[in-house]
Parts: structure tokens; C-alpha cells; sequence
């Protein structure tokens, strides 16, 4: 059996004309599904104005429709992603009636009353019927204060139809920098039915970066760097977001250290930033010598070894030291890949002040 569904956009009155001297139409727009699948092609579709209960009708397209009946004829719309819209009562329109125009002056509680076919399977009445609610507007030849015109009415409609941003890409979370050879991604979104999205970069489109989110990788400041923003559409218009700018750091995030022709020493980049440091006030009560927690910023980033230094590395950067120190000072000596142990605070110092002249020049 064929499903439809169903979703009212806009319903606005437009009476044209102070004395009615033309019909009133319904500027309408509606979205349709068969099968849960929105519905591209010609729609078939039938209208009726019917009181709350449904078993009086006011008004149908065809002026056939009878105590909520369906109509016998009925108007061809096109439909696009599901959405199309109508002007009802516009009698241009082939197999479209007109409106009386007292209708409106009458009655205060209509319902609009749908049947759709997709032109394969018959008609089908899509449920419930909705309620009318909407603000009837004058105009005349002149157009006076208070009035609409039909350029204004139509963008009020695009206006429930185009996207809408939502969210605009911006650089993730805390991440202030983003360093060569990293991964970032953006993201955006936008309210909306539909939607198609393109990232651009410095106003380019960016080929095949037709998701709601967009990856990069490996960080490069050469084909990286710009400003990113998303434009999002569908068959009603197209929005922008705002752009977020990315600046790519060449600092690399993971450095080898080439200590000798067989030793090498793998470093990683921590960023510069605020971190908390020291003991919470309830462990420093019990403990007078514990540091009371507080901030600390560090304003330069640097290297930190990823793993401990091995007894071969030790050994390769203190050898040849004019301080005396031994380059093998491990109570288990003999074993390369093992951590160096038996060292004080002052041999450290002296290991790194040696590692970062070897290093001053790269």
C-alpha cells in the first residue's frame, strides 16, 4: 500500500484588492513522501476548505467536492525533494476554481482538506486535516501602509523553506593551534529539508566536500591554510555560513632525534597552555608540604621524550661530557632499551643541556 506523508509549510491569504474585486488565493506549500522516500515528479493532487469536523465543505478546487468528499478532478503540481507549492484558487491554474471571497468574511475556522497521487497509485487523503491560520492582507493599486506585496509574500514563504544555519564551522575545542601533519575537522549545519552542503575555501568550492562535515587529515600550511565556510541548498535557496580561518603551524608534532648512526630519541610536541598544578586544598591540610593546587601557563611549547630515556640514549648524548659524569651509570647495565636509572636532577640537567645543543640547529 502506498504511504504518504506530510507536512504544511505556509498558509497565508492573500486578498487582493480592498472591495474584493479580485478572488483571494492561499499561497500554500506542502511536502510529500511515498514509501518514506521524498517524491520528485509531477504530483496529482486535490484541495477542499472544510469546517473542523470535515463533513461540510466551503470550498474545493473543482467545486465538486460535497460534505468533505473527495473532488473529482483534480491540479498538477511539481514537486522537487517532496516540497511544491500552490497557489490556491488562482484560477490560471488548469482545473483550479476560484475563491468567493465572502468565505473569509464568514468563517473563522477553516481546515484544509489534501488528497495526493503520485500518478501511479490512486489518491490517497492525507491526515489531518489543517487547520487555517493565517492573516489576511489588503492591497489595492496603491499600496498603503499595513499592506503586503506579492515580492514580500513570497519571500515570507521562501523564508520557511530555505535553510537556516544553525551551527557555523569554527576550529574544535580548545584547539587553538593546529600543527602539520594533524587532523581537524569542521562542521556545520542548518535547519531545513533537503539540504545539499559545499565547503569552499577563500570562496572556492572544494571538490567532492559535500558533507556536513569536513575532514583534513594531514595538516599543511600550504594546502590548508584559508578561510572555510559551507554554503547549504535545496530547491528553495541557499545560505552561507560564516567562515572560520585556519592557520596551519609548521611546528611538527612528532621529532626524532638522530643521536647516532643507531640511536634515535622520539619526541613529541606538547602545545603551549594553562594546566593545574599542585594538590587540592583538602590534601594539603593533612599535608603541610604539599603545594596548594594553582594555575600554570606556559607561554612557549616544547618537546617532551614520548617514551623514558634508554640506557643507548643516555649513553650516546653524555659520552665525551667534560663534566665528569659517567654515560653509563645504571646499577643493570648492558641493556640499550631499558631506562636509564641511578641518575640525580643535576645529571639530568646536564643530559639536556648537551641534547638541545646537538639540536640547536634543527
Amino acid at each position: 500500500m502506498i504511504r504518504f506523508a506530510y507536512c504544511v509549510f505556509s498558509l497565508l491569504l492573500l486578498s487582493i484588492s480592498v472591495i474584493w474585486a479580485v478572488p483571494p488565493v492561499l499561497n500554500y506549500a506542502g511536502q510529500v513522501a511515498v514509501n518514506g522516500q521524498a517524491f520528485d515528479g509531477e504530483g496529482l493532487l486535490k484541495f477542499a476548505l472544510v469546517n473542523p469536523d470535515g463533513n461540510v465543505t466551503h470550498w474545493s478546487q473543482d467545486g465538486t467536492s460535497v460534505s468533505g468528499s473527495e473532488p473529482g478532478e483534480h491540479v498538477s503540481v511539481q514537486v522537487r525533494g517532496g516540497l511544491y507549492s500552490i497557489l490556491l484558487g488562482n484560477t490560471s491554474i488548469p482545473g483550479m476554481d476560484a475563491m468567493n471571497p465572502s468565505l473569509f468574511q464568514q468563517i473563522s475556522d477553516l481546515h484544509l482538506r489534501v488528497w495526493f497521487s503520485d500518478g501511479v497509485n490512486g489518491f490517497e487523503r492525507i491526515s489531518p486535516d489543517r487547520p487555517f491560520a493565517s492573516v489576511p492582507y489588503a492591497m489595492s493599486a496603491d499600496i498603503g501602509p499595513g499592506t503586503i506585496t506579492s515580492t514580500q509574500l513570497n519571500e515570507q514563504i521562501l523564508k520557511y523553506l530555505r535553510p537556516e544555519v544553525v551551527r557555523s564551522p569554527k576550529l574544535p575545542q580548545n584547539r587553538e593551534q593546529v600543527y602539520t601533519g594533524q587532523s581537524v575537522t569542521l562542521s556545520a549545519d542548518a535547519d531545513g529539508k533537503y539540504l545539499t552542503y559545499q565547503w569552499l575555501r577563500n570562496g572556492q568550492e572544494i571538490s567532492g566536500a559535500t558533507n556536513k562535515e569536513f575532514t583534513i587529515s594531514d595538516a599543511n600550511a600550504t594546502l590548508h591554510n584559508g578561510n572555510y565556510s559551507v554554503r547549504i541548498s535545496n530547491d528553495f535557496g541557499h545560505v552561507s555560513t560564516t567562515s572560520v580561518q585556519l592557520d596551519v603551524n609548521n611546528t611538527q608534532l612528532i621529532h626524532e632525534v638522530d643521536l647516532n648512526s643507531s640511536v634515535a630519541l622520539e619526541m613529541i610536541w606538547v602545545e603551549p597552555g594553562t594546566f593545574s598544578m599542585g594538590s587540592p586544598t583538602s590534601e594539603v591540610g593533612r599535608n603541610a608540604e604539599r603545594e596548594t593546587q594553582h594555575e600554570v601557563t606556559l607561554t612557549t611549547g616544547f618537546y617532551l621524550g614520548k617514551y623514558e630515556v634508554t640506557q643507548a640514549q643516555y649513553e650516546a648524548v653524555m659520552t665525551g661530557n667534560t663534566d665528569g659524569l659517567s654515560a653509563t651509570p645504571s646499577q643493570y647495565g648492558g641493556n640499550a632499551d631499558r631506562p636509564v636509572e641511578k641518575v640525580s636532577h643535576v645529571d639530568i640537567q646536564k643530559f639536556l643541556t648537551r641534547l638541545n645543543a646537538q639540536e640547536a640547529g634543527n
